[in-house]
Formats: structure tokens, C-alpha cells, sequence
């Protein structure tokens, strides 16, 4: 079973959090596969997994005052490995991962 951004946010739920602590969470979502779960290609099809984030990143960083030293990424199975296959391929702006249940590797 697989799930969506929305069913993230509220299972992780760091709004409450986000308030206090003054940080901006992002909860973006990957496109559906073959079998209609939304899921990350991690550059196993023709999606441009990272373009996506890239130009989110952008997006986010010419609209709000964020810290450009403090961008994580965290995400639960699919979105875990997301989460490594940001690291490798964007290691200049993502400082930290934290991966619940996602496995590492080897993307191409």
C-alpha cells in the first residue's frame, strides 16, 4: 500500500511544530506509476525526479526567507529512498536526510 503527500503530512504531521519552531515544510509528491500509486522514479524511467525538486527548490527559495544551510529532506519507504537519491544528486542543498524505512541505492 502505498500512499500520497497529503497522507504524509498528516501522518508525520510537523505543523504543529513548524509553527513554533519557524520553519516551512514542503511536502511535494511523486507521479503515478503503471499501477496508479504515486510514487518517486529515483531515475529508473524518464522522469526528472530531481528537475522537479530543482525547480521547486528554486521556487521556494526566491518566495521565502529560507536558511539555505538548514534544507532536509525526510520520507517514508519510496520517499525515503527519495530522500538518499536527493543527497546524491543534490548534496549542495540539501543538508541532512533522514530516512524512515527507505532503502539507499544503487541509483543511476
Amino acid at each position: 500500500m502505498t500512499s500520497n503527500a497529503w497522507q504524509q503530512m498528516i501522518y508525520g504531521d510537523f505543523r504543529s511544530i513548524a509553527d513554533t519552531a519557524n520553519f516551512i515544510i514542503v511536502h511535494p509528491q511523486g507521479l503515478l506509476n503503471s499501477l496508479g500509486e504515486t510514487h518517486w522514479s529515483l531515475g529508473q524511467s524518464s522522469v526528472d525526479d530531481i528537475g522537479f525538486v530543482n525547480a521547486l527548490y528554486a521556487h521556494l527559495v526566491s518566495n521565502y526567507n529560507i536558511n539555505l544551510d538548514q534544507v532536509y529532506s525526510t520520507g517514508m519507504s519510496n520517499g525515503g529512498a527519495m530522500s538518499y537519491y536527493l543527497a546524491c544528486n543534490m548534496s549542495d542543498k540539501i543538508a541532512a536526510i533522514a530516512s524512515v524505512t527507505g532503502s539507499m541505492g544503487p541509483f543511476t
